[in-house]
């Protein structure tokens, strides 16, 4: 799965990393209404077809658990004190990541520098690598 949905579509998804295992926690309510209205164009500007965004939203919501504003809304003025001067539009993902204790994985920059872990996909890829073959070097 996250190869598939990783490259076209660059999720902001919240993880948990354990030793064993990489966990999707959860996402803010809005960010798949966000993926909804802005996929589309992305995957249009790459050149990719865009009609399975609805399809793809729908199984993302079962896979990824929705996080409601009564849970990261308690986190917002932190959450936008720590984006100022940056994308401030975006405190629900800092929010919902403080409100879980996780890491989050986007191509977003904005998150770097804001006290909470942050994994691209290009990370992503490579922590699910060493898992499945562990003895591999990072030269493969």
């Amino acid at each position: 799965m996250f190869g598939t949905l990783s490259r076209p579509m660059r999720p902001k998804a919240f993880i948990s990393i354990h030793p064993d295992v990489m966990e999707i926690a959860g996402a803010p309510d809005v960010a798949f209404g966000d993926a909804e209205q802005y996929l589309p164009r992305l995957l249009e500007k790459r050149g990719k077809p865009s009609a399975e965004v609805p399809a793809s939203v729908e199984y993302l919501r079962q896979i990824i658990e929705p996080v409601e504003r009564e849970v990261y809304g308690l986190f917002e003025t932190e959450a936008r004190e720590r984006l100022r001067g940056r994308d401030e539009d975006d405190w629900p993902v800092l929010a919902t990541a403080l409100g879980l204790s996780c890491a989050v994985w986007t191509e977003d920059t904005d998150f770097f520098g804001s006290g909470i872990a942050v994994w691209t996909t290009n990370n992503v890829e490579i922590f699910l690598k060493s898992q499945i073959s562990p003895n591999r070097s990072s030269e493969d």
